[in-house]
């Protein structure tokens, strides 16, 4: 392996580590979603609270600065400060005893993961070249998909207690930054550091690196297309988040096993997804007809009916099983084109703020209101006697997928008229 390839792939893998770390971290709660519940005395729309705006929130509105940060001043030390902050708030979440206890943390935990996805993405961007860029992202949040998977299997395991996990974890993240710190100093040129990272004389200021991207933004309407597809292709992230809750509650799973469940299913599901999505989306993009979104609407179109039958196929059928995988592979197959498709539209210099703009759409239009609203749905539909109220509420969440269908449906039309 020659030297200039070695250092990109050694950061994409050190990167992958990371986005595991940070998602694992994250879906914890939700993992041990009824272990929380009952020891915290929680509802289900405090539940989606804490899963919801009281971390999507502070993750959103740190992102757009975080992502203009590492534009600035480069990815590594941005990093390094964030690992440190939401792995020291990991370890504290465990040391919760109240709603008000568990959510203080959670929100600190939101701003240092918001560091994560900006500087990572950028630094791929500039480290491997364009034609690969949908390979490479789909790569690195395959890590996030792991991650997933992994909260789960550590909650699935029998005796395993809530809070000791969140001590553990937050100990390795500090580990990571540690080695986050050595790999930046042996291999500065791996970073991708942008101009503007290493010439402070002609570096734009911080409110240029605004006015740039709101321009951009305002001008682009494919790139406001393709944020906004991918803002409501997370609707499913928001279902994921009452997973472990909802097979519990209403498909006759003990806790332990429904979480081990989907864990097993995630992992065996979103790993071959991430792979195969990133370079079929690639392949289709070669082709003068086609384009990565036109790899997106097909994926939505063969899945989403699977995920309706999901809801109301019968616990442990082949039906059952393969709604599961799914819904699984709806999130996870086009997620390295949707975040492809949102780069080439941009800069080299402002990749990071772009991606810190993507991840505040999504999370305050999305992943807060949407996670809110399950909750809020469920206790309602519970407060009237209605039969399987989690289910009906996973059901309507269903049917406004499909209004991403007609977003990127509308973004292979435009890709195609552009090329």
């Amino acid at each position: 392996m020659s030297q200039r390839l070695a250092g990109p792939i050694f950061l994409l893998v050190l990167l992958i580590a990371l986005n595991i770390l940070s998602l694992t971290d994250r879906f914890l709660i939700a993992a041990f979603g009824t272990q929380i519940v009952k020891d915290l005395d929680l509802s289900h729309q405090q539940f989606g609270l804490l899963t919801g705006f009281g971390f999507v929130l502070f993750y959103a509105l740190a992102g757009p600065v975080t992502g203009i940060l590492a534009d600035r001043f480069g990815a590594s030390r941005i990093l390094t400060i964030g690992i440190l902050l939401w792995s020291a708030m990991t370890a504290l979440t465990g040391q919760a005893k109240s709603f008000i206890g568990m959510m203080l943390p959670r929100a600190f935990v939101g701003i240092g993961e918001a560091t994560l996805n900006p500087a990572a993405t950028a630094v791929l961007s500039r480290a491997f070249d364009s034609q690969h860029r949908a390979v490479v992202l789909g790569l690195y949040f395959m890590g996030g998909h792991i991650g997933v998977a992994l909260a789960y299997q550590i909650a699935g395991m029998p005796s395993i207690e809530w809070r000791g996990v969140f001590t553990w974890l937050g100990i390795i993240g500090i580990g990571m930054a540690c080695l986050l710190v050595a790999f930046a100093r042996a291999m500065p040129d791996a970073l991708g550091r942008p101009e503007s990272a290493d010439r402070k004389d002609t570096a734009p200021s911080m409110m240029g690196l605004i006015g740039e991207l709101l321009s951009l933004t305002r001008r682009n309407s494919t790139l406001q297309l393709a944020i906004l597809g991918m803002a409501l292709l997370h609707l499913i992230y928001a279902e994921i988040q009452f997973m472990q809750i909802w097979l519990a509650s209403e498909r006759g799973y003990s806790p332990d096993a429904a979480s081990a469940l989907y864990g097993q299913t995630y992992l065996l599901t979103a790993v071959p997804a991430s792979l195969l999505g990133g370079a079929l989306a690639d392949l289709m993009a070669r082709h003068p007809s086609f384009n990565r979104a036109s790899f997106i609407v097909a994926v939505i179109m063969v899945t989403l009916p699977l995920v309706f039958l999901f809801r109301i196929a019968e616990p442990g059928s082949t039906l059952f099983l393969t709604g599961m995988v799914a819904s699984i592979a709806l999130f996870t197959l086009p997620y390295g084109a949707m975040v492809a498709i949102i780069l080439d539209q941009v800069p080299d210099g402002i990749k990071a703020s772009t991606t810190a703009l993507t991840m505040f759409t999504v999370n305050v239009l999305i992943i807060g209101s949407a996670t809110y609203f399950l909750g809020l749905a469920s206790d309602i539909f519970a407060s009237i006697n209605l039969d399987e109220p989690m289910s009906s509420a996973l059901l309507i969440m269903d049917t406004l997928l499909i209004l991403s269908l007609v977003a990127y449906a509308r973004l292979h039309t435009k890709l195609k008229a552009e090329s």
